[in-house]
Protein backbone atom coordinates (compact mmCIF):
# COMPACT_ATOMS: atom_id res chain seq x y z
CA UNK A 1 0.00 0.00 0.00
CA UNK A 2 1.11 3.55 -0.60
CA UNK A 3 0.48 5.32 2.67
CA UNK A 4 -1.32 5.28 5.97
CA UNK A 5 -4.34 7.56 5.94
CA UNK A 6 -4.55 10.63 8.11
CA UNK A 7 -7.89 12.18 9.06
CA UNK A 8 -9.48 14.47 6.51
CA UNK A 9 -7.72 17.81 6.43
CA UNK A 10 -11.00 19.47 5.52
CA UNK A 11 -14.25 18.97 7.39
CA UNK A 12 -16.73 16.97 5.35
CA UNK A 13 -19.85 19.03 4.74
CA UNK A 14 -22.75 18.28 7.02
CA UNK A 15 -25.19 18.43 4.16
CA UNK A 16 -25.24 17.32 0.54
CA UNK A 17 -28.04 19.75 -0.21
CA UNK A 18 -28.27 21.08 -3.71
CA UNK A 19 -30.93 22.86 -5.69
CA UNK A 20 -33.15 20.32 -7.38
CA UNK A 21 -32.74 17.68 -4.69
CA UNK A 22 -31.46 17.74 -1.14
CA UNK A 23 -29.93 15.32 1.33
CA UNK A 24 -32.06 12.22 1.67
CA UNK A 25 -34.48 11.69 -1.16
CA UNK A 26 -37.64 9.70 -0.86
CA UNK A 27 -38.15 7.16 -3.62
CA UNK A 28 -41.94 7.38 -3.43
CA UNK A 29 -40.86 9.89 -4.96
CA UNK A 30 -40.96 13.04 -2.79
CA UNK A 31 -38.24 15.06 -1.11
CA UNK A 32 -37.54 13.68 2.34
CA UNK A 33 -35.68 16.68 3.70
CA UNK A 34 -32.04 17.26 4.43
CA UNK A 35 -31.50 14.43 6.94
CA UNK A 36 -28.68 12.79 4.97
CA UNK A 37 -29.94 9.39 6.14
CA UNK A 38 -31.40 6.76 3.86
CA UNK A 39 -31.31 3.12 2.81
CA UNK A 40 -29.37 3.61 -0.44
CA UNK A 41 -26.41 5.80 -1.31
CA UNK A 42 -24.53 6.85 -4.43
CA UNK A 43 -20.89 7.90 -4.16
CA UNK A 44 -20.61 9.86 -7.42
CA UNK A 45 -16.92 9.21 -8.09
CA UNK A 46 -14.08 6.93 -7.14
CA UNK A 47 -10.59 6.99 -8.62
CA UNK A 48 -7.33 5.11 -8.26
CA UNK A 49 -5.61 6.74 -11.23
CA UNK A 50 -2.08 7.93 -10.62
CA UNK A 51 -1.63 8.46 -6.90
CA UNK A 52 -5.31 8.92 -6.12
CA UNK A 53 -7.08 6.77 -3.56
CA UNK A 54 -10.74 6.73 -2.48
CA UNK A 55 -12.15 6.18 1.01
CA UNK A 56 -15.70 5.38 2.16
CA UNK A 57 -17.43 5.44 5.56
CA UNK A 58 -20.76 3.64 6.16
CA UNK A 59 -22.62 4.19 9.44
CA UNK A 60 -25.50 2.07 10.71
CA UNK A 61 -27.47 4.47 12.90
CA UNK A 62 -30.17 1.91 13.71
CA UNK A 63 -30.67 -0.59 16.54
CA UNK A 64 -30.93 -3.44 14.00
CA UNK A 65 -28.31 -5.62 12.36
CA UNK A 66 -28.18 -4.46 8.74
CA UNK A 67 -26.97 -6.26 5.61
CA UNK A 68 -25.58 -3.81 3.05
CA UNK A 69 -24.56 -4.27 -0.58
CA UNK A 70 -21.42 -2.36 -1.67
CA UNK A 71 -20.80 -2.27 -5.42
CA UNK A 72 -18.21 -0.48 -7.57
CA UNK A 73 -19.26 0.35 -11.14
CA UNK A 74 -16.75 1.38 -13.78
CA UNK A 75 -16.97 4.78 -15.44
CA UNK A 76 -17.34 3.71 -19.06
CA UNK A 77 -20.50 1.58 -18.86
CA UNK A 78 -21.19 0.89 -15.14
CA UNK A 79 -20.38 -2.82 -15.34
CA UNK A 80 -19.98 -4.41 -11.88
CA UNK A 81 -16.27 -4.09 -11.02
CA UNK A 82 -16.54 -5.49 -7.48
CA UNK A 83 -19.35 -6.15 -5.07
CA UNK A 84 -19.56 -7.55 -1.57
CA UNK A 85 -21.90 -7.54 1.41
CA UNK A 86 -21.37 -5.88 4.79
CA UNK A 87 -23.11 -7.11 7.92
CA UNK A 88 -23.27 -4.17 10.31
CA UNK A 89 -24.29 -4.74 13.92
CA UNK A 90 -26.43 -2.04 15.61
CA UNK A 91 -24.76 1.40 15.68
CA UNK A 92 -21.77 -0.05 13.81
CA UNK A 93 -19.53 1.87 11.38
CA UNK A 94 -17.36 0.44 8.59
CA UNK A 95 -14.59 2.19 6.68
CA UNK A 96 -12.56 1.08 3.70
CA UNK A 97 -10.37 2.50 0.96
CA UNK A 98 -9.68 1.70 -2.66
CA UNK A 99 -6.30 2.00 -4.37
CA UNK A 100 -3.95 0.40 -6.85
CA UNK A 101 -1.73 -2.03 -5.01
CA UNK A 102 2.02 -1.47 -5.30
CA UNK A 103 3.31 -4.73 -3.76
CA UNK A 104 6.18 -6.28 -5.80
CA UNK A 105 4.85 -8.66 -8.42
CA UNK A 106 1.26 -7.43 -8.00
CA UNK A 107 1.51 -3.83 -9.14
CA UNK A 108 -1.61 -2.11 -10.43
CA UNK A 109 -4.03 -4.62 -8.96
CA UNK A 110 -7.02 -2.65 -7.74
CA UNK A 111 -7.87 -3.54 -4.15
CA UNK A 112 -10.50 -2.48 -1.64
CA UNK A 113 -8.84 -2.49 1.79
CA UNK A 114 -10.29 -2.29 5.29
CA UNK A 115 -8.87 -2.52 8.79
CA UNK A 116 -12.41 -2.74 10.16
CA UNK A 117 -13.61 -5.77 12.13
CA UNK A 118 -17.19 -5.74 10.80
CA UNK A 119 -18.14 -8.88 8.89
CA UNK A 120 -17.98 -8.96 5.10
CA UNK A 121 -19.31 -11.59 2.72
CA UNK A 122 -17.23 -13.10 1.36
CA UNK A 123 -14.43 -12.68 3.90
CA UNK A 124 -11.62 -10.34 2.87
CA UNK A 125 -8.23 -11.77 1.92
CA UNK A 126 -5.77 -11.72 4.81
CA UNK A 127 -2.74 -9.51 4.24
CA UNK A 128 0.43 -10.10 6.25
CA UNK A 129 1.87 -6.74 5.17
CA UNK A 130 -1.19 -4.57 5.72
CA UNK A 131 -4.96 -4.36 5.81
CA UNK A 132 -7.16 -7.23 4.55
CA UNK A 133 -8.57 -6.60 1.08
CA UNK A 134 -10.79 -7.57 -1.82
CA UNK A 135 -8.93 -7.79 -5.13
CA UNK A 136 -10.93 -6.53 -8.10
CA UNK A 137 -11.73 -9.52 -10.36
CA UNK A 138 -10.32 -9.43 -13.86
CA UNK A 139 -13.72 -9.65 -15.60
CA UNK A 140 -14.49 -5.91 -15.80
CA UNK A 141 -11.21 -4.52 -14.47
CA UNK A 142 -10.33 -2.88 -17.80
CA UNK A 143 -11.17 0.85 -17.72
CA UNK A 144 -12.19 0.47 -14.06
CA UNK A 145 -9.75 2.89 -12.42
CA UNK A 146 -12.62 5.40 -12.23
CA UNK A 147 -16.29 4.93 -11.55
CA UNK A 148 -18.98 5.34 -8.92
CA UNK A 149 -20.17 3.32 -5.93
CA UNK A 150 -23.64 2.04 -5.03
CA UNK A 151 -24.36 1.22 -1.37
CA UNK A 152 -27.81 -0.32 -0.79
CA UNK A 153 -29.45 -1.69 2.37
CA UNK A 154 -30.55 -5.28 1.72
CA UNK A 155 -32.45 -5.91 4.93
CA UNK A 156 -32.46 -5.69 8.72
CA UNK A 157 -32.65 -8.69 11.02
CA UNK A 158 -36.27 -9.09 12.13
CA UNK A 159 -35.10 -9.40 15.73
CA UNK A 160 -31.63 -9.31 17.23
CA UNK A 161 -31.94 -12.83 18.65
CA UNK A 162 -31.64 -14.40 15.21
CA UNK A 163 -28.39 -16.20 14.26
CA UNK A 164 -27.00 -13.67 11.80
CA UNK A 165 -27.37 -10.81 14.28
CA UNK A 166 -25.74 -12.82 17.06
CA UNK A 167 -22.84 -13.82 14.82
CA UNK A 168 -22.22 -10.22 13.66
CA UNK A 169 -22.36 -8.58 17.10
CA UNK A 170 -19.04 -7.14 18.29
CA UNK A 171 -17.60 -8.22 21.62
CA UNK A 172 -17.57 -5.11 23.82
CA UNK A 173 -14.08 -5.92 25.10
CA UNK A 174 -12.27 -7.15 22.00
CA UNK A 175 -14.28 -5.35 19.31
CA UNK A 176 -14.42 -8.61 17.33
CA UNK A 177 -17.73 -10.06 16.06
CA UNK A 178 -18.72 -13.44 17.49
CA UNK A 179 -18.41 -15.37 14.22
CA UNK A 180 -17.91 -13.73 10.82
CA UNK A 181 -17.13 -17.21 9.49
CA UNK A 182 -20.38 -18.54 10.93
CA UNK A 183 -22.58 -16.11 9.03
CA UNK A 184 -21.09 -16.70 5.56
CA UNK A 185 -23.57 -19.45 4.73
CA UNK A 186 -26.44 -17.00 5.12
CA UNK A 187 -25.60 -16.00 1.57
CA UNK A 188 -25.50 -19.42 -0.06
CA UNK A 189 -28.47 -20.96 -1.77
CA UNK A 190 -29.20 -23.99 0.35
CA UNK A 191 -27.86 -27.20 -1.12
CA UNK A 192 -29.68 -29.58 -3.37
CA UNK A 193 -32.19 -27.04 -4.68
CA UNK A 194 -32.62 -25.72 -8.21
CA UNK A 195 -31.70 -22.13 -8.94
CA UNK A 196 -34.70 -19.76 -8.94
CA UNK A 197 -36.93 -22.06 -6.91
CA UNK A 198 -39.46 -20.05 -4.93
CA UNK A 199 -39.61 -21.40 -1.40
CA UNK A 200 -41.69 -19.43 1.11
CA UNK A 201 -40.45 -21.39 4.12
CA UNK A 202 -37.70 -23.90 4.76
CA UNK A 203 -38.95 -24.97 8.15
CA UNK A 204 -38.81 -28.64 7.22
CA UNK A 205 -35.14 -28.26 6.29
CA UNK A 206 -34.16 -26.94 9.72
CA UNK A 207 -34.59 -29.84 12.10
CA UNK A 208 -31.24 -30.12 13.86
CA UNK A 209 -29.50 -27.72 16.17
CA UNK A 210 -25.92 -26.86 15.27
CA UNK A 211 -23.37 -24.13 15.85
CA UNK A 212 -24.67 -22.79 19.14
CA UNK A 213 -26.02 -19.63 17.49
CA UNK A 214 -29.72 -20.21 18.04
CA UNK A 215 -31.09 -18.18 20.98
CA UNK A 216 -32.33 -20.04 24.04
CA UNK A 217 -35.24 -17.63 24.39
CA UNK A 218 -37.02 -17.12 21.10
CA UNK A 219 -38.94 -13.97 20.20
CA UNK A 220 -41.63 -16.09 18.58
CA UNK A 221 -43.10 -19.49 19.23
CA UNK A 222 -41.31 -21.84 16.85
CA UNK A 223 -42.70 -25.03 15.38
CA UNK A 224 -41.37 -28.24 16.92
CA UNK A 225 -37.82 -29.06 15.92
CA UNK A 226 -37.03 -25.65 14.41
CA UNK A 227 -35.85 -23.21 17.04
CA UNK A 228 -35.16 -20.24 14.81
CA UNK A 229 -37.94 -20.30 12.25
CA UNK A 230 -41.46 -18.95 12.64
CA UNK A 231 -42.65 -21.23 9.83
CA UNK A 232 -44.43 -18.17 8.50
CA UNK A 233 -43.51 -16.81 5.10
CA UNK A 234 -44.75 -13.34 6.07
CA UNK A 235 -41.96 -13.21 8.63
CA UNK A 236 -39.58 -14.77 6.16
CA UNK A 237 -38.69 -11.36 4.84
CA UNK A 238 -36.37 -12.45 2.08
CA UNK A 239 -39.20 -14.54 0.68
CA UNK A 240 -36.33 -16.89 0.01
CA UNK A 241 -35.30 -18.22 3.36
CA UNK A 242 -33.48 -20.43 0.88
CA UNK A 243 -30.65 -17.91 0.98
CA UNK A 244 -30.38 -17.56 4.74
CA UNK A 245 -29.27 -20.87 6.22
CA UNK A 246 -26.70 -20.77 9.00
CA UNK A 247 -25.93 -23.76 11.19
CA UNK A 248 -29.21 -25.31 10.07
CA UNK A 249 -31.34 -22.33 11.07
CA UNK A 250 -32.77 -19.32 9.27
CA UNK A 251 -32.66 -15.61 9.97
CA UNK A 252 -35.68 -13.57 8.95
CA UNK A 253 -35.50 -9.99 7.69
CA UNK A 254 -37.50 -6.79 7.44
CA UNK A 255 -36.98 -3.75 5.24
CA UNK A 256 -33.84 -1.83 6.20
CA UNK A 257 -35.45 1.55 6.86
CA UNK A 258 -33.50 4.81 6.64
CA UNK A 259 -30.59 3.71 8.80
CA UNK A 260 -27.53 4.72 6.84
CA UNK A 261 -25.12 7.64 6.57
CA UNK A 262 -22.40 7.39 3.91
CA UNK A 263 -19.49 9.76 3.27
CA UNK A 264 -16.48 9.60 0.95
CA UNK A 265 -13.15 11.22 0.26
CA UNK A 266 -10.52 11.14 -2.47
CA UNK A 267 -6.86 11.91 -1.87
CA UNK A 268 -3.74 12.36 -3.99
CA UNK A 269 -1.03 10.79 -1.88
CA UNK A 270 1.72 12.68 -3.71
CA UNK A 271 0.39 16.24 -3.70
CA UNK A 272 -1.61 15.92 -0.49
CA UNK A 273 -4.75 17.25 -2.19
CA UNK A 274 -7.77 15.81 -0.40
CA UNK A 275 -11.51 16.40 -0.63
CA UNK A 276 -14.75 14.69 0.34
CA UNK A 277 -18.46 14.99 1.00
CA UNK A 278 -21.57 13.06 1.92
CA UNK A 279 -22.92 10.57 -0.57
CA UNK A 280 -26.22 11.26 -2.33
CA UNK A 281 -28.77 9.44 -0.16
CA UNK A 282 -32.05 7.85 -1.22
CA UNK A 283 -34.66 7.34 1.50
CA UNK A 284 -37.32 4.61 1.49
CA UNK A 285 -35.81 3.15 -1.66
CA UNK A 286 -36.27 -0.43 -0.44
CA UNK A 287 -39.88 -1.21 0.49
CA UNK A 288 -38.88 -4.65 1.79
CA UNK A 289 -35.78 -6.82 2.19
CA UNK A 290 -33.93 -8.43 -0.69
CA UNK A 291 -31.31 -10.91 0.49
CA UNK A 292 -29.32 -12.44 -2.34
CA UNK A 293 -26.69 -15.08 -3.02
CA UNK A 294 -23.19 -13.69 -2.67
CA UNK A 295 -20.75 -16.57 -2.44
CA UNK A 296 -19.38 -18.03 -5.70
CA UNK A 297 -21.32 -20.77 -7.43
CA UNK A 298 -21.31 -22.43 -10.84
CA UNK A 299 -24.49 -21.49 -12.68
CA UNK A 300 -25.53 -21.89 -16.28
CA UNK A 301 -28.64 -19.71 -15.94
CA UNK A 302 -29.35 -16.17 -14.78
CA UNK A 303 -29.66 -16.24 -10.99
CA UNK A 304 -32.71 -14.07 -10.35
CA UNK A 305 -31.75 -13.90 -6.67
CA UNK A 306 -28.03 -13.50 -7.33
CA UNK A 307 -25.34 -11.07 -6.20
CA UNK A 308 -26.15 -8.65 -9.06
CA UNK A 309 -29.04 -7.50 -6.85
CA UNK A 310 -30.30 -5.32 -5.28
CA UNK A 311 -29.38 -2.45 -7.60
CA UNK A 312 -30.74 0.95 -8.57
CA UNK A 313 -33.82 -0.75 -9.99
CA UNK A 314 -34.65 -2.11 -6.53
CA UNK A 315 -34.84 -5.68 -5.19
CA UNK A 316 -33.93 -8.94 -6.86
CA UNK A 317 -36.36 -10.00 -9.62
CA UNK A 318 -37.31 -13.26 -7.93
CA UNK A 319 -38.14 -11.50 -4.66
CA UNK A 320 -40.13 -8.82 -6.44
CA UNK A 321 -41.78 -11.05 -9.02
CA UNK A 322 -43.52 -13.45 -6.69
CA UNK A 323 -45.22 -10.89 -4.48
CA UNK A 324 -48.80 -11.89 -3.84
CA UNK A 325 -48.36 -15.42 -5.20
CA UNK A 326 -50.36 -17.90 -3.15
CA UNK A 327 -48.84 -21.33 -2.67
CA UNK A 328 -51.46 -24.05 -2.26
CA UNK A 329 -51.61 -26.58 0.51
CA UNK A 330 -50.21 -29.97 -0.33
CA UNK A 331 -46.98 -28.67 -1.85
CA UNK A 332 -44.21 -30.66 -0.15
CA UNK A 333 -42.88 -28.90 2.94
CA UNK A 334 -44.74 -25.67 2.08
CA UNK A 335 -47.49 -24.07 4.13
CA UNK A 336 -50.34 -22.16 2.55
CA UNK A 337 -48.94 -18.64 2.29
CA UNK A 338 -49.11 -15.42 0.37
CA UNK A 339 -45.71 -13.87 -0.18
CA UNK A 340 -45.60 -10.13 0.12
CA UNK A 341 -42.66 -8.83 2.11
CA UNK A 342 -39.82 -8.76 -0.43
CA UNK A 343 -38.47 -5.56 -1.99
CA UNK A 344 -39.99 -4.29 -5.22
CA UNK A 345 -38.00 -3.76 -8.39
CA UNK A 346 -38.84 -1.42 -11.29
CA UNK A 347 -37.62 1.48 -9.14
CA UNK A 348 -35.31 3.15 -11.66
CA UNK A 349 -38.03 5.39 -13.04
CA UNK A 350 -38.51 6.63 -9.48
CA UNK A 351 -34.77 7.31 -9.29
CA UNK A 352 -35.09 9.25 -12.55
CA UNK A 353 -37.97 11.27 -11.10
CA UNK A 354 -35.86 12.14 -8.05
CA UNK A 355 -32.45 12.76 -9.58
CA UNK A 356 -33.42 13.67 -13.14
CA UNK A 357 -32.25 17.11 -14.23
CA UNK A 358 -31.92 19.19 -17.35
CA UNK A 359 -28.82 21.01 -16.18
CA UNK A 360 -25.98 21.01 -13.66
CA UNK A 361 -24.78 24.26 -12.05
CA UNK A 362 -21.53 25.03 -10.24
CA UNK A 363 -18.51 27.35 -10.03
CA UNK A 364 -15.46 27.16 -12.31
CA UNK A 365 -11.93 28.49 -12.12
CA UNK A 366 -8.82 28.57 -14.34
CA UNK A 367 -6.86 31.12 -12.34
CA UNK A 368 -3.07 31.11 -12.72
CA UNK A 369 -0.88 33.66 -10.89
CA UNK A 370 2.87 33.09 -10.66
CA UNK A 371 3.32 29.76 -8.86
CA UNK A 372 -0.34 29.65 -7.73
CA UNK A 373 -3.06 27.97 -9.76
CA UNK A 374 -6.72 27.40 -8.92
CA UNK A 375 -8.31 24.79 -11.17
CA UNK A 376 -11.67 23.07 -11.32
CA UNK A 377 -12.94 19.73 -12.63
CA UNK A 378 -16.62 18.85 -12.67
CA UNK A 379 -17.81 15.28 -12.16
CA UNK A 380 -21.07 14.44 -13.94
CA UNK A 381 -22.27 10.91 -13.17
CA UNK A 382 -25.35 9.27 -14.69
CA UNK A 383 -26.02 6.41 -12.25
CA UNK A 384 -28.02 3.29 -13.07
CA UNK A 385 -27.74 3.35 -16.87
CA UNK A 386 -27.05 -0.41 -16.80
CA UNK A 387 -30.77 -0.86 -16.07
CA UNK A 388 -31.38 0.49 -19.57
CA UNK A 389 -29.35 -2.22 -21.30
CA UNK A 390 -30.41 -5.63 -22.52
CA UNK A 391 -27.60 -6.90 -20.30
CA UNK A 392 -27.17 -10.45 -21.65
CA UNK A 393 -26.76 -9.07 -25.16
CA UNK A 394 -24.56 -6.19 -24.04
CA UNK A 395 -22.24 -8.40 -21.98
CA UNK A 396 -21.87 -10.76 -24.93
CA UNK A 397 -20.92 -7.79 -27.12
CA UNK A 398 -18.02 -6.67 -24.89
CA UNK A 399 -16.52 -10.10 -24.18
CA UNK A 400 -14.69 -12.67 -26.29
CA UNK A 401 -11.88 -12.39 -28.80
CA UNK A 402 -13.58 -9.65 -30.83
CA UNK A 403 -14.91 -7.75 -27.82
CA UNK A 404 -16.15 -4.20 -28.23
CA UNK A 405 -14.15 -1.55 -26.36
CA UNK A 406 -16.63 0.28 -24.08
CA UNK A 407 -14.43 3.41 -24.20
CA UNK A 408 -15.02 3.66 -27.94
CA UNK A 409 -17.27 6.43 -29.21
CA UNK A 410 -18.17 4.37 -32.25
CA UNK A 411 -21.35 2.32 -32.47
CA UNK A 412 -21.19 -1.04 -30.73
CA UNK A 413 -21.92 -3.54 -33.54
CA UNK A 414 -23.10 -6.18 -31.09
CA UNK A 415 -25.50 -3.94 -29.17
CA UNK A 416 -28.23 -2.40 -31.32
CA UNK A 417 -29.67 0.94 -30.25
CA UNK A 418 -33.26 0.20 -29.45
CA UNK A 419 -36.59 1.85 -30.07
CA UNK A 420 -40.13 1.01 -29.00
CA UNK A 421 -40.33 -1.61 -31.73
CA UNK A 422 -37.29 -3.51 -30.51
CA UNK A 423 -38.03 -3.86 -26.80
CA UNK A 424 -37.11 -7.43 -25.71
CA UNK A 425 -38.08 -10.19 -25.77
CA UNK A 426 -39.64 -9.71 -29.21
CA UNK A 427 -39.23 -7.16 -31.94
CA UNK A 428 -40.64 -6.36 -35.33
CA UNK A 429 -39.03 -7.88 -38.39
CA UNK A 430 -37.19 -5.15 -40.26
CA UNK A 431 -36.70 -5.79 -44.00
CA UNK A 432 -34.61 -7.33 -45.38
CA UNK A 433 -34.05 -9.11 -42.06
CA UNK A 434 -35.73 -12.48 -41.66
CA UNK A 435 -35.84 -12.43 -37.87
CA UNK A 436 -36.89 -9.97 -35.22
CA UNK A 437 -34.46 -7.18 -34.36
CA UNK A 438 -33.83 -7.17 -30.62
CA UNK A 439 -32.71 -3.89 -29.11
CA UNK A 440 -29.78 -3.78 -26.69
CA UNK A 441 -29.03 -0.17 -25.72
CA UNK A 442 -31.82 2.11 -24.43
CA UNK A 443 -29.62 4.43 -22.35
CA UNK A 444 -29.70 8.23 -22.16
CA UNK A 445 -26.09 8.20 -23.33
CA UNK A 446 -24.48 10.03 -24.91
CA UNK A 447 -25.78 13.18 -23.29
CA UNK A 448 -25.56 16.28 -25.45
CA UNK A 449 -24.12 19.16 -23.43
CA UNK A 450 -24.53 22.90 -23.96
CA UNK A 451 -22.51 25.04 -21.54
CA UNK A 452 -23.72 28.52 -20.63
CA UNK A 453 -20.78 30.20 -18.89
CA UNK A 454 -20.65 33.35 -16.76
CA UNK A 455 -17.81 35.22 -15.14
CA UNK A 456 -18.27 36.93 -11.78
CA UNK A 457 -19.40 40.18 -13.40
CA UNK A 458 -22.39 38.68 -15.20
CA UNK A 459 -20.70 38.41 -18.59
CA UNK A 460 -21.92 35.29 -20.34
CA UNK A 461 -20.86 33.07 -23.19
CA UNK A 462 -22.41 30.01 -24.78
CA UNK A 463 -19.42 27.85 -25.60
CA UNK A 464 -19.47 26.80 -29.28
CA UNK A 465 -19.44 23.09 -29.93
CA UNK A 466 -16.02 23.31 -31.56
CA UNK A 467 -14.55 24.55 -28.28
CA UNK A 468 -15.62 21.43 -26.37
CA UNK A 469 -12.88 18.88 -26.87
CA UNK A 470 -11.63 15.63 -25.41
CA UNK A 471 -8.32 16.26 -23.69
CA UNK A 472 -5.93 14.70 -24.32
CA UNK A 473 -7.30 14.29 -27.84
CA UNK A 474 -6.27 10.99 -29.46
CA UNK A 475 -5.28 11.23 -33.13
CA UNK A 476 -8.33 11.23 -35.37
CA UNK A 477 -10.80 11.96 -32.55
CA UNK A 478 -13.74 14.06 -33.70
CA UNK A 479 -14.58 17.17 -31.67
CA UNK A 480 -17.66 16.46 -29.62
CA UNK A 481 -20.21 18.11 -27.41
CA UNK A 482 -21.36 14.81 -25.91
CA UNK A 483 -20.77 12.92 -22.68
CA UNK A 484 -20.43 9.25 -23.58
CA UNK A 485 -19.82 7.62 -20.23
CA UNK A 486 -21.67 6.96 -17.02
CA UNK A 487 -18.99 8.93 -15.16
CA UNK A 488 -17.65 12.02 -16.92
CA UNK A 489 -15.03 14.54 -15.83
CA UNK A 490 -15.10 18.06 -17.29
CA UNK A 491 -11.92 20.15 -17.08
CA UNK A 492 -12.36 23.91 -16.76
CA UNK A 493 -8.91 24.94 -15.60
CA UNK A 494 -5.51 25.19 -17.22
CA UNK A 495 -4.57 21.79 -15.82
CA UNK A 496 -6.59 18.78 -14.64
CA UNK A 497 -7.52 18.27 -11.00
CA UNK A 498 -8.53 14.60 -11.01
CA UNK A 499 -6.21 13.28 -13.72
CA UNK A 500 -9.17 11.56 -15.33
CA UNK A 501 -8.59 9.15 -18.21
CA UNK A 502 -10.63 11.19 -20.69
CA UNK A 503 -11.65 14.64 -19.51
CA UNK A 504 -13.93 16.83 -21.57
CA UNK A 505 -12.16 20.20 -21.72
CA UNK A 506 -14.18 23.40 -22.06
CA UNK A 507 -12.43 26.47 -23.41
CA UNK A 508 -13.66 29.74 -21.86
CA UNK A 509 -12.84 33.21 -23.23
CA UNK A 510 -14.72 35.95 -21.42
CA UNK A 511 -12.39 38.98 -21.80
CA UNK A 512 -9.77 37.43 -19.56
CA UNK A 513 -12.12 36.11 -16.89
CA UNK A 514 -10.47 33.44 -14.74
CA UNK A 515 -13.45 32.28 -12.68
CA UNK A 516 -17.21 32.35 -12.53
CA UNK A 517 -20.14 29.95 -12.69
CA UNK A 518 -21.73 27.87 -15.40
CA UNK A 519 -24.88 25.99 -16.26
CA UNK A 520 -24.36 22.80 -18.22
CA UNK A 521 -27.53 21.82 -20.07
CA UNK A 522 -27.86 18.10 -20.83
CA UNK A 523 -30.26 16.23 -23.07
CA UNK A 524 -30.60 12.50 -23.67
CA UNK A 525 -29.58 11.03 -27.01
CA UNK A 526 -32.17 10.94 -29.76
CA UNK A 527 -30.50 7.93 -31.38
CA UNK A 528 -32.31 5.67 -28.92
CA UNK A 529 -35.71 5.36 -27.31
CA UNK A 530 -35.06 5.45 -23.56
CA UNK A 531 -36.34 2.36 -21.75
CA UNK A 532 -35.75 0.45 -18.50
CA UNK A 533 -35.28 -3.32 -18.68
CA UNK A 534 -36.52 -5.81 -16.07
CA UNK A 535 -37.02 -9.52 -15.63
CA UNK A 536 -40.70 -10.41 -15.48
CA UNK A 537 -41.04 -13.49 -13.32
CA UNK A 538 -43.35 -16.38 -14.01
CA UNK A 539 -43.64 -18.11 -10.64
CA UNK A 540 -44.46 -21.79 -10.39
CA UNK A 541 -46.89 -22.68 -7.64
CA UNK A 542 -44.98 -25.91 -7.16
CA UNK A 543 -42.12 -24.62 -5.04
CA UNK A 544 -39.91 -27.53 -6.05
CA UNK A 545 -39.73 -26.17 -9.62
CA UNK A 546 -37.83 -23.16 -10.84
CA UNK A 547 -39.38 -19.82 -11.66
CA UNK A 548 -38.45 -18.34 -15.01
CA UNK A 549 -37.81 -14.77 -16.08
CA UNK A 550 -38.21 -13.00 -19.39
CA UNK A 551 -36.33 -9.73 -19.93
CA UNK A 552 -38.61 -6.94 -21.07
CA UNK A 553 -38.09 -3.21 -21.48
CA UNK A 554 -40.60 -0.44 -20.86
CA UNK A 555 -40.44 3.23 -21.72
CA UNK A 556 -38.32 5.30 -19.34
CA UNK A 557 -39.89 8.38 -17.81
CA UNK A 558 -38.34 11.69 -16.81
CA UNK A 559 -34.83 12.97 -17.42
CA UNK A 560 -31.51 11.22 -16.98
CA UNK A 561 -30.50 11.10 -13.30
CA UNK A 562 -27.41 13.20 -12.56
CA UNK A 563 -25.14 13.32 -9.50
CA UNK A 564 -21.71 14.90 -9.10
CA UNK A 565 -19.61 17.75 -7.78
CA UNK A 566 -16.95 20.33 -8.60
CA UNK A 567 -13.43 19.35 -7.52
CA UNK A 568 -11.37 22.43 -6.63
CA UNK A 569 -7.60 22.35 -6.39
CA UNK A 570 -5.40 25.18 -5.10
CA UNK A 571 -1.76 24.41 -5.92
CA UNK A 572 1.44 26.18 -4.88
CA UNK A 573 4.45 24.90 -6.83
CA UNK A 574 6.93 26.43 -4.36
CA UNK A 575 5.09 25.18 -1.28
CA UNK A 576 3.24 21.88 -1.86
CA UNK A 577 2.36 21.66 1.84
CA UNK A 578 -0.03 24.53 1.25
CA UNK A 579 -1.97 22.66 -1.46
CA UNK A 580 -5.57 21.85 -0.72
CA UNK A 581 -8.76 20.71 -2.41
CA UNK A 582 -12.48 20.77 -1.80
CA UNK A 583 -15.56 19.14 -3.27
CA UNK A 584 -18.71 21.20 -3.83
CA UNK A 585 -21.86 19.35 -4.85
CA UNK A 586 -23.50 20.32 -8.14
CA UNK A 587 -26.87 22.02 -8.11
CA UNK A 588 -29.48 20.98 -10.65
CA UNK A 589 -32.34 22.50 -12.54
CA UNK A 590 -34.13 22.60 -15.89
CA UNK A 591 -32.35 23.45 -19.11
CA UNK A 592 -31.76 27.13 -19.80
CA UNK A 593 -34.61 28.94 -21.50
CA UNK A 594 -32.28 30.86 -23.78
Amino acid sequence: MKVSFKPLSLAIAVSAAVAGYAGSINATPTLAGNTVLGDAAIVPYYTVRGDWTTGVSIINTSASTQVVKVRLRRATDSMDVLDFNLVLSPEDVWTGFLENNTAPGEEDQMRFYSNDNSCTVPAMTANASGAPYFAVPALYSDFAEEGYIEIIGMGASLVEQYPLAIAALHNKTTGIPLSCAGLQNNFLRYSGKVVNVVTPSIAAENTTFAGGLCPVTNPVTPPPGNKCSTNNSKDNGVVNGTQTVVGGYITNYKKPGNFMKVSWFIKDTTTGIEMGDNAVMLADFMDGPSMTNQLPQSLTVEDLQGYDYPDLDGGAPLTAGIKGVEFPTGVPAQPTAVLGTGASNKQYNDVRAILGAGSAINDWSKNVKADLSVDTDWVVTVPGQYTMLNLPVYIASITGTSAFDPTSKKANPGCIRGDKNTFPPTGEVVAPATKAVIGCDYRDLPLTITPLVYDREEQSETVPNDQIVISPTPPGTVVTNELYYEVNVIQWGSKPVLDAAASTAITVDLKGAVNGWAQLDMTSTKLTTQAVCNYVITANADATKAATGALTCDTATGSAPIVGFAAWQRSFEANPDANYGRAIGNSYGPAASK
